[in-house]
């Protein structure tokens, strides 16, 4: 009886934890500015924390207030992206 009991407990903390680390690891997403987002700060806007801003090609100005984690990056290492932000 006693085994029992303990194998129930296990099984029930084992499944707990599943459920925990499954709701917990979040679903990081890429937005690409210009093509999702007109602009730098809509994506920042629209982005969670962890998600991916990957800005093509081209000059991109305004003010920028990131407030959360984000990954901010250029679409290809061999062109040329330019943030102008005051």
């Amino acid at each position: 009886m006693q085994f029992g009991f303990w194998r129930k407990i296990l099984q029930l903390c084992m499944v707990t934890c599943v459920m925990v680390l499954l709701v917990a690891t979040a679903h990081a997403t890429t937005r690409n500015v210009p093509l999702e987002y007109a602009n730098i700060q809509a994506a920042i806007n629209a982005a969670n924390s962890g998600d991916t801003i990957r800005v093509f090609a081209g000059t991109y100005t305004g003010p920028i207030d990131i407030n959360k984690s984000l990954v901010v990056i250029g679409s290809w290492p061999d062109s040329m992206t330019v943030i102008v932000a005051p």
